[in-house]
Order: structure tokens, then C-alpha cells, then sequence
């Protein structure tokens, strides 16, 4: 089955961390990306560029509408993503608990959804 990981995490927190501690971060995100690449469950994944550089686009009585950044004001911000293809759902969680931004001193959450 394959699932979509949407990583969440704090734009600010990051940007106020001690220099060098992001680039460890994503560092053992690569680590951790690799492995999964090697165990053949890897299908894509990517980071998003920061919130500043995002637009939402609707469409209003046939007007496009275009804003800056995200809709929602939230503590967390949509960093990336990852495509997996795994045996089971509990294989996907396990995989995505693993995932740096999931744990607590990176103050930031995965969703997982299956792709149907």
C-alpha cells in the first residue's frame, strides 16, 4: 500500500535555532531517507520551500483569487513530504514516527494518509 507523509514543522523554531542545528537536522533526515530508499519502500519525497514563498490560489465567482503564504495561521508549517509504499499500515506509522519533526524536541508532526 502507499502512503503520503506530510512533515509539519515550526518555521520560527528552526530560524531561531543555534547555527548549524538545522543543517544536522537535515542531515539525519537524508540518513533517515536513505535507509528507507535501501529497504525499497522509498517511492519520492521532498522539502517545500519556507511559507513566505507560498501562494493560495481560489477561485471566487470565477475570479482567481492569489494570497501570500498558507491559509491558516498555525505554529506548524507543511515542510515536505514522502511518498512510501509499505506492507502494512503499522509498517507506514512505524516509518513515520522515525521521521525527525515527529518527535518532540522538533515540535512538529507527521500526518500520514493512504493513497487510495
Amino acid at each position: 500500500m502507499r502512503y503520503a507523509l506530510f512533515i509539519h514543522w515550526n518555521e520560527a523554531g528552526a530560524a531561531d535555532a543555534p547555527e548549524g542545528h538545522v543543517l544536522d537536522v537535515l542531515k539525519a533526515c537524508d540518513d533517515h531517507n536513505q535507509q528507507i530508499r535501501e529497504s525499497g519502500e522509498w517511492i519520492k519525497g521532498a522539502p517545500l520551500q519556507p511559507t513566505r514563498e507560498a501562494v493560495s490560489v481560489r477561485v471566487r465567482e470565477g475570479a482567481t483569487l492569489l494570497s501570500d503564504g498558507p491559509f491558516a495561521e498555525t505554529k506548524e508549517q507543511l515542510g515536505g513530504f514522502t511518498i512510501l509504499d509499505c506492507e502494512s499500515r503499522e509498517r507506514a506509522e512505524a516509518l513515520a514516527a522515525e521521521v525527525l519533526e515527529a518527535q518532540q524536541n522538533y515540535d512538529g508532526r507527521i500526518e500520514l494518509y493512504e493513497i487510495g
